[in-house]
Formats: structure tokens, sequence, C-alpha cells
């Protein structure tokens, strides 16, 4: 049975063998930074608004509880406010994820902006703090310098600023593309179970069904999330072992397995089930959809290039791909032949 076999974005087959071979080579992590939080987690700081070395921000205001911030509180932007900033500490030039985390507030703003010092220079990058609540939003990867840098959230009227991370999970191909590969749920301490489950730790086929109640996208996303990192193998049923060897319809089935629906385990098949709601453009995704890529670009999906993967918000993926050798997280400007999205309800 055709399935995802691959995600890159180029159409040409021998130029796509060419490219994965050096991505063998080169698109691995780079070596972690002896300040690591543990032996195998990467690098990484968290930085929250009510952390006072750390955190600055003039003309914004103080919000109590809310179940999707990061903390104790959160701040919002009045009329005047200034830049929100954010001290990161670099420990060693390389490339990081920055993300940023913000809870839903009502009236957020469609059009936040994130400062992020590049080592070659500010980069600015627009958010819509409508979406993704609740969420580590991957910003981008970005090359940074040692040293200690401001990561800034600007929006007059309605920006929410939560909190900030930098992890030194990226991979960079020879070309420029980036990916990133942790779990920052885990980093961050929110999910303390991690991978470990039944699947996990007896090599089942599929991952044990977990109970949410009333689950949303986010647990989708969250869900998917766990998946990062996990070794990527093209291949049938007998191949999709939850957490140890996935491939893009294998990641999908699994995901969607904890939330009481039964896909079908190859991209095409999941598109065209007679299920869910169809989405058709790019702005109408929202975090948890499933999002297919016609790679081959021949006007459907059943090649085995073609792909399917969660949309984790902010324009990226998480998708298993044999361009990166796992599942990774990764910014769908990097994925061409974009075919659509599908809503799923949860039960």
């Amino acid at each position: 049975m055709n399935r995802c076999r691959s995600s890159l974005t180029s159409a040409a087959v021998v130029f796509a063998a060419v490219l994965a071979a050096s991505v063998l080579l080169f698109a691995v992590p780079e070596a972690r930074s002896q300040d690591t939080s543990s032996g195998s987690a990467p690098y990484f700081q968290v930085v929250d608004n009510s952390d006072e070395e750390r955190f600055r921000a003039s003309g914004w205001e103080r919000r109590g509880q809310n179940a999707q911030a990061y903390g104790e509180d959160f701040v919002r932007a009045g009329s005047s406010a200034g830049a929100a900033g954010f001290k990161v500490k670099i420990p060693k030039t390389r490339y990081y994820t920055v993300y940023a985390r913000w809870p839903g507030d009502g009236g957020n703003l469609s059009a936040a902006r994130v400062r992020v010092p590049t080592a070659s220079g500010t980069k600015w990058e627009e958010i819509d703090q409508r979406s993704d609540a609740g969420l580590w939003v991957s910003v981008g990867v970005y090359k940074m310098k040692r040293g200690e840098r401001v990561v800034e959230v600007e929006g007059q009227d309605g920006a929410v600023a939560d909190a900030v991370m930098v992890a030194a999970d990226a991979m960079v191909a020879p070309e420029g593309r980036t990916a990133s590969y942790a779990n920052p749920d885990e980093l961050a301490g929110e999910d303390p179970e991690g991978k470990e489950s039944t699947a996990a730790r007896s090599g089942e086929t599929d991952a044990q069904t977990r109970t949410y109640a009333n689950p949303t996208r986010a647990d989708v996303v969250r869900q998917a999330k766990r998946h990062l990192g996990t070794p990527y193998r093209y291949g049938g049923l007998s191949a999709c072992r939850a957490f140890r060897t996935e491939d893009c319809s294998c990641l999908t089935r699994l995901v969607y397995k904890q939330f009481g629906r039964t896909l079908p385990d190859h991209p095409g098949q999941q598109w065209q089930g007679r299920y869910g709601k169809k989405i058709y453009s790019k702005s109408g995704l929202r975090a948890g959809d499933l999002v297919f890529f016609d790679y081959s670009r021949d006007g459907q999906l059943n090649d085995p290039h073609d792909a399917v993967a969660v949309y984790a918000g902010n324009g990226s993926v998480i998708i298993a791909s044999s361009y990166w050798g796992k599942v990774a997280r990764v910014e769908m400007r990097y994925l061409n032949g974009f075919w659509g999205g599908k809503r799923l309800a949860l039960r």
C-alpha cells in the first residue's frame, strides 16, 4: 500500500534522493549546550512574566489566573504599552527554536508581533493571538549569538504576554530549511508522563487510548507533540510502532486514536473518508487539523511521496518526515503541494 514516503518539497525523485542523503550528513541536531536540563534533553530556558529579573513590561496590566496560562498569571497590553521583554540566556552561538505562550483572554490581538534578536539582525514575526491559546507555539528557528538576549512581544490594546521559551532542538539542512524535534510541553514540565505509556514500554502497535475530558484541538496538538523525535520508518501497520517507528499516516492514526477516532493507514484514505470538515485554504487551518500534501503534484493523494500531518499552529505542522528521519515540527513554507486540511470532531 502506498503511504507517505517522503516529506521533501521537490518533485524530482533523483534530486530528492541526493538531498535526503545529504541531510543524513548535515541535518543532525548540533551539539547540546552543557546547560542541559537532563542527560537527554536539549538546552532550554523558560522565562515567565512573573520573573522580576528576566521580564519587563511598561504599560501592561497584570491579569489573574487563567487555566491556559503558564505559571500564576499573565499581562495584557494597554493603550500606551511598550514592548514586553523576556531576557533569555543563549549559552552558545547556534540555532534555537523560539516558542511563545499566551492564554485566551477575550479580545486577543490578531496581529501581535514578536521580536527575535538573531545573529544576522532583528527579526519580527507576526502572530495571531486569537488562535492557539494555551499552547507553546513555535515562533520560528533562528541562529542566535551567545549572551543575554531579549525576545519582545509588542502590540497595544489586546496583545498578551505570558511566557517565552528558547530550546536548542533545531535541525538545519544545508540549503537552509529548518525543523525542531523536542516537545516543549515536556521541557516545561507540563507533560511529566511524556512518551511513557503502555505502548512505549511494550512495543505495541498502537498507543494505549487515554481518557480526555471534553478534549480540545489543543489536546490533539499536545498528543502529537509527544511523538516528536520518534524515528521515521516507511511501511505498513507492521512498521507503525508508537514512539518507536512511525511514518506520516501512522503518526496521525496514533494521535487521533487517543480521541476515539480510528483512521485508515494511508494519507489519501484519511482525506477521502466521509468524516470531518474539509478545509481548502491555509488560512482556514486550526490547531489539531489534519493537513495533506500532494508532493508529487499529480492531482491526487495516492503517491508514496504524498503526506499527512497535524497542524500545530502559526504555520507549522508536526509530521513524520523521511527528510529529517524523525517526527519533527516543520514550517509549512518548506512543504510544497498543499492539498487541504480536515477537521475531525472529537468524541
